[in-house]
């Protein structure tokens, strides 16, 4: 009987010791599946990419590993530095993505009218010597010879003293009119009976005339850059493409080459370089804050993203926005400064100079008192840092408002005044 018993609470003892190491286990992976979901991964190439989501690195491919989430606290408490050094405290100004830039301004090209040659031949005269100079409608712009409409008027003028068919007179010139020459300058033609050596070429159009600038030539683009390197997700071109003669008096010029270009700079567009990084964190239509010389200050949108996904050749992209300049006050190639606000939620962004990364964390001087001499006490404390931008590192955890860092983690790191 007591063999039985003793059995029967053998078996007992042994169920429940089966339910508490089940219970143990389930909590276990319980816990370990909470951390995973919690945990970040990151590049082990580039550290500044972070995402919440496994998967590959846009810039080199590789597959992002589990980022460990390093325990925020100082390294040893009983290690400090005394330094003179200035700090930085956190304060809500801290805690912004937005993107401070620079650019440069440039011709609106959407606003330029070419005016193309319609005849080949060499430049004679040219009435505008320098380019931006304001012409207005029906201006002289040059005086071009060309062999071919001599030949046209002495056949046109033939035609008149044969007397010939009515039909061909016309025809012949419907050809002069077709091939550049004006209809004033036909009738001219036809009343003085001699030919006209040179061909004036007016302007059709109010404006600045541009010759042979390169802030309205581009080049034509790559293989590559066409297929998809350059413009992704944009239909529109960067830039127009234009073959402009080389304009000088004695220069040849081709049928269809553009002789000029005249732009109303009523607008005027201001290219901004981005780090191709965080180029894809720009949307279109972000507000943009534009500072230019002489005190002049602009708020505008982003109206354009060139991207270059080709990282290794090009560590920027750009971006366009267009301001209006109705009285052209925004001269070519000035340099701006501009501020892209962003639409992320904040978080906090510190000098980069002010983190020491030692290759797996990254660390901060927080002080933590002040000596009667004035010098400060800081401890080393681990951070746990994202991307990093315009010099600026983001801080996912481990500081917070009213924490005050030294400014140059660097040289804390070099002191000798170390407290054993």
């Amino acid at each position: 009987m007591n063999m039985k018993k003793k059995l029967n609470n053998s078996k007992v003892l042994i169920s429940c010791m089966i339910i508490i190491v089940f219970a143990m286990c389930d909590k276990r992976e319980k816990s370990a599946n909470s951390k995973l979901a919690n945990s970040l991964f990151s590049c082990p190439m580039d550290p500044q990419i972070i995402s919440k989501t496994q998967g590959k690195c846009p810039i080199c491919k590789m597959k992002l590993e589990l980022k460990t989430n390093v325990e925020i606290q100082s390294i040893s408490p009983s290690k400090q530095v005394l330094s003179s050094q200035k700090t930085i405290k956190i304060s809500e100004s801290d805690f912004s993505n937005n993107y401070i830039l620079s650019g440069i301004t440039a011709i609106a090209a959407d606003r330029n009218k070419t005016v193309p040659a319609k005849f080949g031949g060499r430049i004679e005269k040219l009435y505008i010597k320098y380019n931006y100079k304001y012409i207005s409608t029906g201006e002289k712009i040059m005086e071009i010879y060309s062999p071919e409409l001599v030949s046209m008027q002495e056949e046109f003028l033939f035609l008149l003293k044969t007397k010939s068919d009515k039909n061909l007179i016309l025809k012949s010139k419907q050809k002069l009119i077709l091939s550049g020459i004006s209809q004033n300058q036909v009738e001219e033609i036809e009343r003085t009976g001699i030919v006209k050596n040179t061909i004036t070429i007016y302007s059709p159009y109010s404006g600045f005339a541009i010759f042979n600038n390169q802030n309205i030539v581009s080049t034509p683009q790559s293989k590559q850059q066409s297929d998809g390197g350059m413009n992704m997700g944009n239909n529109e071109t960067s830039e127009p493409n234009y073959l402009m003669a080389t304009i000088a008096e004695g220069s040849y010029v081709n049928n269809r080459s553009t002789l000029f270009v005249v732009n109303d700079m009523k607008t005027k567009w201001i290219w901004i370089s981005v780090p191709s990084e965080n180029i894809n964190e720009i949307e279109l239509n972000m507000l943009v804050k534009l500072e230019l010389k002489k005190g002049i200050k602009l708020n505008t949108n982003v109206s354009f993203i060139e991207k270059n996904t080709d990282y290794t050749t090009s560590k920027f992209s750009r971006i366009r926005v267009t301001v209006p300049d109705n009285e052209n006050k925004i001269l070519i190639d000035m340099p701006v400064n501009a501020e892209v606000l962003s639409n992320k939620k904040s978080e906090i962004r510190i000098p980069k100079q002010a983190v020491f990364f030692t290759g797996t964390s990254a660390i901060v001087w927080l002080k933590t008192g002040t000596l009667p001499n004035g010098n400060g006490v800081f401890s080393a404390k681990h951070i746990l840092t994202g991307e990093i931008s315009n010099n600026k590192v983001e801080i996912l955890n481990g500081l917070k408002i009213g924490d005050e860092i030294a400014t140059n983690a660097g040289l804390m790191v070099d002191s000798e005044t170390i407290i054993n």
